[in-house]
């Protein structure tokens, strides 16, 4: 009986759960992995532990049920930012929502045009938002905001590796702080802000995306057949 694989990639842990179409749970895995603190108001994590732990408990979960997994598709923790660079290699730690250095940039935001751009996007002026992370590495670190190809989530970190593709789901942009949710596109006040073009930026996808992969590592070695469906998801 075809089923399916959910992925939820956490603050804590990335956990996985395969499913019939009527519900009924065939297995489940979980991995832990580290947060770092290395200074007061940092949370940082390392991205490739996450993406490493994805692609575990994605092997995992396949080989405890018989039955054909037709169809995966993911979840995640919002707010977190990471630069990187045209190798989609991480320059900086994956900044977690939890991280509060950017507080001084929320404070200059909300004092010119906050209002505004909140009512365009949604999220709160915060130092939880990438809006806020971006302006924090532009004035702490100016090198690695100008070197960075793109200024990515961790969704968007594992999507990259898995199809060499810089997408991001519309429900996870819509919490970044720079996407018109109305548009359903960049929001150019917000970029503004930032101090960056929409290309640096992954492009904005439908929830229902459906990627097909022909990897043959992330096929036979994570125990999937070539024509699983992988969904980019909410």
């Amino acid at each position: 009986m075809p089923s399916i694989l959910a992925v939820d990639i956490g603050t804590t842990s990335a956990k996985a759960i395969v499913i019939t179409h009527e519900g009924n749970v065939l297995s489940t895995a979980r991995e832990f992995y580290s947060t770092h603190r290395p200074r007061p108001d940092f949370a940082e994590q390392d991205p490739e532990e996450i993406f490493q732990a994805v692609l575990k408990i994605i092997r995992i979960a396949a080989a405890q049920t018989k039955e054909k997994i037709e169809t995966i598709s993911f979840s995640s923790a919002m707010h977190s930012l990471m630069a990187v660079d045209e190798q989609g290699k991480s320059l900086t730690p994956l900044i977690l929502w939890s991280d509060l250095r950017s507080t001084e940039e929320a404070i200059h935001i909300r004092s010119v045009n906050g209002h505004a751009v909140y009512e365009e996007t949604g999220t709160p002026i915060h130092p939880m938002s990438p809006l806020c992370k971006i302006l924090w590495l532009k004035n702490n670190q100016p090198e690695i905001h100008r070197k960075a190809l793109k200024f990515i989530g961790i969704k968007e970190y594992i999507w990259f590796n898995l199809f060499g593709e810089f997408v991001i789901d519309h429900s996870v942009a819509s919490a970044t702080g720079l996407f018109n949710s109305s548009k359903m596109s960049w929001s150019p006040a917000a970029l503004a802000l930032a101090g960056i073009t929409k290309d640096k930026l992954s492009a904005p996808s439908s929830v229902y995306r459906i990627f097909k992969t022909t990897n043959a590592r992330y096929t036979t070695d994570l125990g999937l057949g070539k024509d699983t469906s992988w969904i980019i998801g909410a």
